[in-house]
């Protein structure tokens, strides 16, 4: 069968399925590898939301969920896609959590013509018509951030990122940010995804001695580097948490647990769904 009606038999197979009682939607979170943490709040929060569509009754369909674990490897992401809407005729994906993830989904969604839920923090400098993107982007947390910091801490930087899109685009915009304010960035560096070998990057800060850290390590990488800073800001004061802080645009709650102590004093911006009207979110928000 040629590829054009291949793509047609697949787009009216998915119209037929959604069309009828259930619809089957791809859930595709990493709940296993170095940054799995956040992939299990992720499918947590879609299963709840599809378990609340299936539970009321105010639609004429239900949702059946297509899960599949990537396991933080982003070649997985593209495969268990493409299957999701081949296979199991998935017009619609939730997930992925990094955005070299994202992006390794854009082509299959092109090619079956589906749509990618993306909820987590994204660069920015992207707009595609598979993807919804539903996360904060830099206008909405690296540049109220720095826009909050610099005044009280300084204008001397150092960045550092896991190795992949958001880390360099993040630091990228960071380096704009503290140019446009005549600051300096003491040092960028980054570290492969999982990788807790960063010993060199906590040298490097005693030698520099920035103001502040901008922190784009995530997962495992990112916990490392926060407890061994830490341990030597119990060595020195001078890099105590509320002389020299840590940034972030990334680190969610579910997060703290793991990291304990070395979570606090992290000044940290992100999503919130400041207009949910419960009476304790509006004290809150107040």
């Amino acid at each position: 069968m040629p590829r054009r009606r291949c793509i047609a038999a697949r787009r009216n197979q998915r119209v037929e399925s959604m069309t009828g009682s259930e619809i089957p939607v791809g859930v595709l979170f990493s709940s296993t590898g170095s940054y799995s943490v956040i992939g299990r709040e992720g499918h947590d929060g879609a299963m709840t939301a599809i378990a609340e569509v299936n539970d009321s009754n105010l639609f004429d369909f239900t949702l059946k969920a297509i899960t599949a674990d990537p396991a933080c490897r982003a070649e997985n992401y593209a495969l268990l896609a493409n299957r999701m809407m081949a296979k199991d005729n998935c017009g619609h994906i939730i997930g992925c959590q990094t955005s070299w993830s994202r992006k390794e989904l854009l082509p299959v969604l092109e090619r079956h013509q589906g749509l990618l839920w993306y909820s987590v923090p994204y660069e920015g400098f992207e707009s595609h018509d598979r993807v919804i993107y539903s996360g904060a982007c830099p206008n909405q947390n690296v540049v109220p951030l720095f826009k909050h910091i610099l005044p009280q801490f300084g204008k001397r930087a150092f960045l550092t990122g896991s190795n992949y899109i958001w880390g360099w685009e993040m630091n990228r915009i960071a380096r704009e940010l503290l140019a446009a304010e005549d600051g300096a960035v003491m040092g960028e560096r980054y570290v492969a995804l999982g990788d807790v070998d960063i010993g060199h990057l906590i040298s490097e800060i005693i030698e520099t001695r920035p103001d502040f850290i901008f922190n784009n390590l995530i997962g495992d990488s990112s916990y490392a580097f926060l407890r061994a800073l830490r341990d030597l800001s119990e060595r020195d004061a001078a890099f105590r948490p509320n002389v020299m802080p840590v940034l972030s645009c990334n680190l969610t709650e579910a997060e703290l647990p793991i990291i304990g102590a070395a979570a606090e004093g992290v000044i940290s911006t992100s999503s919130y769904f400041e207009t949910a009207r419960y009476p304790k979110n509006i004290d809150f928000v107040r």
